[in-house]
């Protein structure tokens, strides 16, 4: 576009395109949005595409679709920022006047232009990433709902919210009378029946993050409560806060660790006062209640922050490589997103299976810390040369096992690197597949596919689940594995941690500390 190749020649911070942003943008109560979304067609709008139009929406759509969707691919993966060249600047509205704000569809895109560049070039706005956010998000949209009114003539309108001050995470000062993030009622708090948790009051807004009072329940006979010291975030979490995943009952948080503080009449195997991790949600909070089942010793050389590391990310990578795809010693093995929770559990499983490692990460800095762990094949996910540049690598040959967490084109390339028997193991939510709706050649190539749900098998064979979790911490503790890298951020930080997962800039694992004397106040985002 015009806008676009001007911005880029007069040197605009602002890079990329404003496509779609043909008239006057919008101006809110408190902050003022510049939006952005470059989008391959068809391929943004993948979830509601079904050839209803040349964006992929159908129409008449509601508008809250329409900001779930686009959240959807720009929050996904960390490869859904770079591979859509979504992105949101802030410009404070203290520095607009009102003939900026009221923009009609007459105004010169050249006077626009000057004075966005103005701006931008005194430093007065803020590059946000946080696409997790639907009211961001709605902003991030709107001038693609303009293209389609454009080119369809109509939409379902809808009222787009004011754009979020500032997140932040609060206390009321009085108990909240309502559902807390287990369903529970919260008609009071005391030292002996309250606790301090995560509550997400409004999915697809993160400002509505809070610390909150809380009921503390208590143990059926086959149950263990379990006081956390540290909680797991997984990219589901996001999703589900972003209101992406919707639940009836809004939990997050499906891993943690801590120390035994009741037990069930009928719980044999821990005592109060042992050292546990757990899995199951939720877990955002003080106290946690888990079947017996899904609850294991810690062995004596991990720290409880270390062992909240382990049960998604090493069950799914040991399910996966080993149960599914009988991983084996000179297999040739492609692991996508190797930087994070489960591409690092991954490449210690297949190590230890004496497979070929060829692996994949989104930055140069997730790819330099892959060649310190002594990976050599080391590929850019966020571009499909890798599939060319395995086979080049290998002999001409490409791989017989795919642990694949990408989607669109990068999961295409990856088939095309499958070889005659290979097998395909799905991670995620998104371009699902199964074995007969795979692509020619990778049918003709006779490739089997599996999809992972970790969440299914905790709770449909927490026998299975468990045994391979007890294998797991087995072998950390001889020294075969090794517990994850990870950050981790304090109670009062959750809508930070939230962020850096959405974005994910990480490598390893993302933990919330849980303060066990955490106190009631009002906290400001750092």
């Amino acid at each position: 576009m015009k806008a676009a190749t001007e911005l880029e020649r007069q040197g605009s911070r602002i890079k990329g395109h404003l496509e779609g942003f043909r008239h006057h943008p919008l101006s809110y109560t408190k902050h003022y949005l510049v939006r952005r979304f470059r989008f391959e067609k068809n391929r943004a709008l993948r979830m509601y595409a079904s050839g209803r139009s040349a964006l992929g929406l159908p129409l008449p759509i509601r508008l809250r679709e329409f900001e779930m969707v686009a959240a959807y691919h720009v929050a996904q993966d960390s490869y859904a920022l770079q591979q859509y060249d979504a992105n949101v600047v802030l410009i404070k509205a203290k520095h607009l006047d009102q003939r900026l704000a009221d923009l009609g569809p007459d105004y010169g895109w050249g006077e626009w232009i000057n004075r966005l560049q103005s701006l931008t070039a005194l430093g007065d706005h803020d590059t946000v990433c946080s696409p997790g956010n639907v009211e961001t998000v709605a902003g991030l949209v709107e001038p693609l709902i303009e293209r389609a009114v454009e080119e369809f003539g109509k939409w379902d309108p809808a009222d787009l919210r004011p754009a979020p001050q500032g997140p932040r995470v609060s206390i009321p000062t009085e108990a909240t009378n309502g559902t807390g993030v287990n369903g529970s009622h919260t008609n009071g708090f005391d030292g002996q029946n309250g606790q301090y948790g995560l509550v997400i009051e409004d999915p697809g807004d993160f400002d509505s993050i809070r610390v909150s009072r809380i009921a503390k329940s208590t143990c059926a006979p086959h149950e263990v409560q379990i006081q956390v010291s540290h909680a797991a975030f997984q990219f589901k979490d996001v999703l589900i806060a972003s209101g992406i995943l919707s639940n009836s009952v809004v939990n997050v948080g499906m891993e943690c660790a801590g120390v035994v503080s009741d037990i069930g009449t009928d719980v044999r195997h821990v005592s109060i006062g042992d050292r546990v991790v757990a899995a199951g949600s939720p877990s955002f909070r003080q106290y946690v209640i888990r079947d017996e089942n899904l609850v294991f010793a810690v062995p004596e050389a991990l720290s409880l922050d270390q062992a909240a590391t382990v049960p998604t990310s090493f069950v799914t990578a040991a399910f996966s490589l080993e149960h599914e795809a009988k991983l084996s010693e000179g297999d040739d093995v492609l692991i996508h997103c190797a930087s994070g929770g489960v591409g690092l559990a991954a490449l210690q499983i297949a190590k230890d299976a004496g497979a070929r490692i060829f692996a994949t990460a989104g930055s140069e800095e997730k790819r330099d810390y892959l060649r310190k762990l002594g990976v050599e094949h080391i590929y850019n996910s966020r571009t499909t040369d890798f599939a060319e540049a395995i086979r080049a690598d290998n002999n001409g040959r490409g791989v017989d096992v795919l642990l694949n967490c990408l989607s669109g084109a990068g999961l295409e390339a990856s088939l095309e690197v499958m070889e005659e028997n290979g097998r395909f193991i799905e991670l995620g939510v998104s371009d699902s597949y199964s074995t007969d709706s795979l692509p020619d050649h990778a049918r003709n190539n006779r490739v089997s596919h599996v999809r992972i749900d970790i969440d299914a098998l905790r709770n449909d064979s927490p026998s299975l689940f468990g045994s391979t979790m007890r294998g797991i911490l087995s072998r950390i503790e001889s020294g075969q594995l090794e517990p994850l890298p990870f950050v981790t951020y304090e109670f009062d930080e959750a809508l930070d941690a939230f962020e850096l997962m959405s974005n994910a800039r990480h490598i390893g694992k993302i933990l919330l500390r849980i303060d066990p004397n955490y106190s009631e106040h009002a906290i400001e985002r750092r």
